[in-house]
């Protein structure tokens, strides 16, 4: 008779823990009267698409900004709307002076992701044409992000390293510009490619909470910056990446030392499921994660951590093998940030950046809907009560 030892045994119960949380957290329903809102922007249905090209494809040929275009216009761009589009976000990231100023007297140890909202609140002011929310408007106040975000999350960095704040290099290519502001180096040609498919890959990466935020925000006749900032507060609440992030750096410091079994089986339990992972549920495996790997395992070569890389490896079969638990997005994503060289904590802004197309094009979509999402509060207070002068409360 086979005895299980004691890791074995807590695993199992750890994997009966984890199915009572799954049945008992809320989830999303396929019921059609769960659903607020109709969107031709992103689809998760089974594969992942973006205006109904899925998204290999476009990680295959694509860019980011072409994508961007595509998630916010609704259609490919040919060359001379990408042109004009480009030319327009190198234009509007010209003029940083300001946040660049404002930058200086925040805080050192104000997170990351707050000084991202507060700098999109700040950029607002300086938009003549932020109060009309018709499609033009937005698409212009979007390309306005894409151009200064990138400059506003990497000057914060370096301002707080005492380092000057990165220029824009015109000449490069938008994945290149933002690799060589966020790293003070100049990409190679793996990097930049890297770069480019993981801001495509992130830019459709869209769950439900940010992007119901924002588009409860735009049905009140909100401009595209109050979407946004809905959006990344949401994010920021979250704090996934952040723990995500940590579990990564744990795997590194104990690749030699511990099993990934028994890793697995500690941060079940410090955690309600593991970082970066989901319960498999017999849904069909993200394909993006696999898109995202591919580049992990070739940066990791190329910066010398494949070490790292092959023990994030083991670590996410033993999660699958052990607990049940597949990638999420976030997962690939993360490593291949830092094989890159960027600095853990623009992990959450990075990301944040590259989802400003499809959540701008959620505001557009919202927009032109005559309904506002929203409902009635249900009163739970006391009822009626005999007002007290103040002089007989005792």
């Amino acid at each position: 008779m086979n005895t299980l030892t004691a890791a074995e045994l807590m695993l199992v119960g750890l994997r009966r823990l984890t199915d009572d949380v799954t049945k008992c957290a809320p989830t999303l329903s396929d019921d059609t009267n769960d659903i607020i809102a109709e969107t031709s922007i992103v689809s998760l249905n089974g594969s992942v698409s973006y205006r109904g090209y899925c998204i290999e494809e476009l990680a295959e040929h694509s860019t980011f900004l072409e994508t961007a275009s595509l998630l916010l216009r609704g259609e490919l761009p040919d060359q001379e709307s990408l042109a004009d589009f480009r030319a327009t976000i190198t234009e509007l990231s010209e003029s940083d002076q300001v946040l660049t100023g404002w930058l200086q007297d925040v805080p050192v140890n104000a997170d990351g992701m707050e000084v991202l909202r507060t700098g999109i609140s700040m950029l607002a002011h300086f938009d003549p044409g932020r109060d009309d929310c018709n499609a033009s408007e937005t698409l212009l106040a979007t390309q306005r992000l894409l151009a200064v975000v990138p400059l506003l999350i990497s000057s914060r960095v370096r301002l707080q390293r005492g380092i000057d704040p990165p220029v824009s290099d015109p000449e490069l290519g938008y994945a290149a510009n933002l690799f060589q502001m966020l790293t003070g180096r100049a990409p190679s040609a793996l990097q930049e490619r890297a770069f480019d498919v993981l801001l495509m890959v992130q830019a459709g990466d869209c769950p439900a909470g940010p992007v119901l935020a924002g588009r409860m925000v735009s049905s009140h006749c909100c401009d595209v910056y109050s979407a946004v900032i809905a959006a990344v507060n949401s994010v920021a609440r979250a704090g996934a990446d952040r723990q995500t992030a940590s579990l990564l750096k744990r795997i590194g410091r104990s690749a030699r030392s511990d099993r990934p079994d028994r890793l697995v089986c500690d941060v079940l339990m410090h955690h309600r499921g593991l970082p970066g992972f989901r319960r498999a549920n017999d849904q069909r495996p993200d394909v993006r994660v696999g898109v995202l790997t591919r580049f992990c395992r070739r940066l990791a070569a190329e910066a010398g951590m494949h070490a790292l890389e092959t023990a994030a490896l083991q670590f996410e079969r033993a999660a699958r093998n052990e607990a049940d638990h597949v990638p999420d997005l976030d997962w690939p994503a993360l490593r291949l940030l830092h094989y890159c060289g960027v600095p853990a904590e623009l992990y959450s802004p990075v990301l944040c950046m590259a989802r400003i197309p499809a959540w701008a094009g959620h505001a557009i979509e919202q927009s032109r809907c005559a309904v506002a999402i929203g409902g009635r509060l249900r009163y739970v207070g006391p009822d009626r009560r005999r007002f007290v002068p103040i002089s007989l409360r005792s």
